[in-house]
């Protein structure tokens, strides 16, 4: 009786020992495949290039209007690939305070990443991209090392024909916890210093692109015309529209950051400082954000957004952006 017991107890153990092995395999296969598709993807979106550029939309697009690819480039009717450019401290990085040492959330909680999945599922060709800096404060127009990252990333952003449509910044906290006295007069003032510094950023890498479409330009006509072409040809006017009507004009945006949550701290600041940046937007012409009226839930520190909270902000700034591009 007893090594019959034993035998059903032995099967039993190899038994699960087998499911535990199999299921081993299969998840270190399935990670190992997940870390390879995280490694490939776009800086600062939840998605591969493969994935982005891939042939669902254009089929989707096909089917809902009967042409192919090339007719609706013929028609202006292609979408035009874009992105929208978010520029900010560690609410955008997507800093998690929980840790001794502090951490950052995973993308499917970061609010960019989970932005970029809402735009995707809706359709929209665009890349999301997060430019987030733990205790980024303004930069000046002295910054070299900062403004010439921000001019190499938007300059990439033209070369690889995803033009920025949306530049958002979202920073003075740091600026108001850490520096200038809580002077809001002085963190307004770097605010618009580094707008209009951005502004140019983006009218030279624009301009940049521009020059380089139009070389192109230049040199298929040539060569059609030394092959008997004698008008131009269509294929240059169907390539090299140096002016893509379908590309959306840059739209510069102040994103006031979520209200401060500290006990003891006033928020009169901080209502000062958002009503500096809307004030900042009116004169220039810019759009203004504001978060405070969002909901927007924080982590215990009072300062930085919770998981809820970054799913709150994407699905609002969904909702701002759709309205910014129709």
């Amino acid at each position: 009786m007893a090594k019959k017991w034993i035998r059903t107890a032995a099967i039993a153990v190899l038994a699960t020992a087998g499911i535990v092995l199999a299921a081993v395999f299969f998840m270190s296969g399935t990670y190992r495949r997940e870390r390879a598709r995280r490694a490939s993807m776009l800086p600062g979106t939840g998605v591969t290039e493969t994935e982005l550029r891939g042939t669902e939309q254009t089929e989707t697009g096909q089917r809902e209007t009967g042409q192919t690819e090339a007719e609706q480039k013929d028609t202006g009717q292609a979408d035009v690939m874009k992105t929208y450019y978010f520029y900010g401290d560690s609410n955008t990085y997507g800093f998690d305070p929980r840790g001794i040492m502090g951490g950052r959330y995973p993308a499917y909680i970061r609010w960019p990443d989970v932005l970029q999945g809402m735009l995707n599922d809706a359709g929209d060709c665009a890349v999301v991209m997060a430019d987030g800096l733990n205790g980024r404060e303004i930069p000046s127009p002295d910054d070299t090392a900062a403004i010439g990252n921000l001019e190499a990333n938007l300059r990439a952003s033209f070369q690889a024909d995803s033009p920025v449509a949306l530049f958002a910044v979202m920073l003075g906290t740091n600026d108001y916890l850490n520096s200038y006295g809580r002077n809001v007069g002085l963190i307004v003032d770097r605010m618009e210093k580094f707008c209009e510094e951005a502004e140019k950023c983006l009218a030279e890498s624009c301009g940049e692109a521009d020059s380089r479409q139009a070389e192109s330009c230049d040199e298929i006509n040539s060569s059609q015309a030394a092959s008997g072409c004698e008008d131009g040809s269509s294929l240059a006017a169907a390539v090299c529209s140096c002016t893509n009507p379908a590309a959306p004009a840059v739209t510069i945006a102040i994103i006031a950051p979520p209200p401060i949550r500290i006990p003891g701290f006033s928020s009169s600041g901080m209502t000062a400082l958002r009503e500096g940046f809307r004030s900042l937007a009116d004169i220039h012409g810019w759009t203004y954000i504001d978060t405070s009226d969002w909901g927007l839930k924080l982590a215990y520190d009072g300062v930085h957004l919770s998981e809820e909270g970054h799913q709150l902000f994407a699905e609002r700034m969904k909702e701002i952006i759709e309205k910014m591009m129709e």
